[in-house]
This record gives structure tokens, sequence and C-alpha cells, in this order.
């Protein structure tokens, strides 16, 4: 009964963020299968079922709500905070639609396109054959989601205020918010020597926690990276059909029908 009250309430959690404006991206991460050795021996896409969807509304809900209670105290905290996408990188979008024949219904304001439009784009395009390579398309559109002091709310989300709460073992970010938590809520530390040192030092922090994200992630990109390459050592030579989802002057990004990323070089040829 609980976990059936959960789903039904996950679902209007979910209802809740597509009307605001969530943009719904799919999910590019691959999984991959490794036997005793270390070596892959399959690669698929991840999926998520409707455990993950169920934790993860809930997950967005804590985390939206401890931001807000904090952001109306105008105490010193941290958020995560997610930019509007570039508008260059947006007219580029709309440009690489008219290319492919597709036309958008109603007009998208480059400088201040909310998260409602861009998501009610990728609803129109749902339908269409590229709407993979176009979704991937619009994702690269988006700025990079930081940790800053000052709240400007969450683009792709749509959220007004958001932070990082739920997973104090594993993220610092996480763990600094249980501590102002414990502090303002439980202590009542809001004293003036205790918030000068956070407005102080917190900028600090959260450009500090931001760099070494992006190390952690481009690390994981490139140990994927290695372990695809190494399992399709065995494949040289083949063929593969391939979708093209970005071209340069010097060539073209491909993904293959095994979901293999790569760049393929027009020197070579």
């Amino acid at each position: 009964i609980i976990l059936n009250n959960m789903l039904k309430l996950s679902k209007i959690l979910s209802k809740y963020k597509k009307n605001r404006g969530m943009i719904n991206f799919l999910s590019s991460e691959l999984k991959l299968k490794v036997d005793e050795n270390g070596k892959v021996t399959e690669i698929i896409k991840r999926e998520e079922g409707l455990g993950e969807n169920l934790i993860e509304d809930f997950m967005i809900a804590a985390n939206e709500t401890v931001a807000t209670h904090i952001y109306n105290m105008s105490l010193p905290f941290i958020y995560r905070v997610h930019a509007n996408p570039s508008p260059m990188k947006l007219k580029d979008f709309v440009s690489f639609l008219s290319i492919l024949g597709y036309s958008l219904k109603g007009k998208i304001h480059y400088e201040s396109a909310t998260s409602k439009e861009l998501d009610k784009i990728l609803s129109d395009l749902e339908e269409v054959k590229d709407y993979e390579v176009l979704n991937k398309k619009l994702l690269r559109c988006m700025s990079k989601a930081i940790y800053d002091t000052e709240n400007i709310g969450h683009f792709g989300l749509a959220s007004p205020c958001y932070t990082h709460f739920t997973s104090p073992i594993r993220r610092y970010s996480d763990l600094m918010v249980h501590y102002f938590l414990d502090e303002y809520l439980f202590k009542n530390n809001i004293t003036n020597d205790f918030c000068n040192k956070w407005t102080s030092s917190l900028p600090f922090i959260c450009d500090h926690i931001s760099k070494t994200e992006r190390t952690a992630e481009d690390l994981e990109y490139e140990v994927n990276d290695m372990k695809i390459a190494e399992y399709m050592e065995k494949h040289i030579g083949e063929e593969f059909d391939a979708k093209i989802d970005g071209c340069l002057t010097n060539g073209f990004f491909v993904e293959t029908d095994n979901l293999i990323s790569g760049f393929v070089s027009l020197d070579t040829y």
C-alpha cells in the first residue's frame, strides 16, 4: 500500500514538473557490462525503471524544499544553479532543424527562452525519425549546472530554487547543506559572526566543488572511452550503420547502431 501511494505521489510530482516546464531530455548514459577480468562484453543503453523515477521525483522535491526554506531565511547557503542556454547555441539549433526540414510551431525568443518553450519544442518533435539526435543536439545547447551562493534557479528543472541535499555520504555540497541545516534550524546559530564567516568563504567552496565535479566527470568519460575503445578493437574492419549528429569543417560526429559515438575525420579520406 505504501509503495503504491508513493508511486501515485511520484506521478503527481512528475506531472507538476512537466507543467512548469522541466525539459524532457533523453538519457544518453551507457551501461558497460564487464567480465571477471574487467573486459567489456556488452554495451547497452541505461534504462530507468519506475523505482528510479520514483526516487528521483522525491529527491528533487526534497532538494527544492530545503533550498527554498533556507533561501526564505536569507542566510548563506549553497545552491545548485543552472543558467539559461546561450542564445547563439539556440539559434544554431533552430538552423540545424531548418536544414533537416523541420520548422518550429511558434517563435522562440533566443535571449529569454524559457524551459517550457524548449520542452514544447521537444514534445513537437517527439514523433520525427531524428528525435534522438535532435534531443541530444538541444541538450548540448544547455549551460553547465554549477554550485553558487546566488540563487538564480535551475533552468533545466524549471525550478526557482534548488540545491543538492540528498547524498551527503558522496557529495561535499550535500554534506555542507546538512551542516547548515543543523546550524540554522537545530542549533539556531544565525549570529552575525557565523553568517559573515560563511558569506566570505562559501564562494570559494562553491567554485572549488564545481571544478572538482567537472574533473570527476572528465575522468569518468575518459575511462568509458578507454573501455569502449578496448571493446571495439575486436571489430576493426567491420562496417556499422550510424547516425550523424554533428558536423565540423574537418569531419563529423556519429553514433553507430551499437551505441558507439566517435568522430570521423575527413583528413583520413
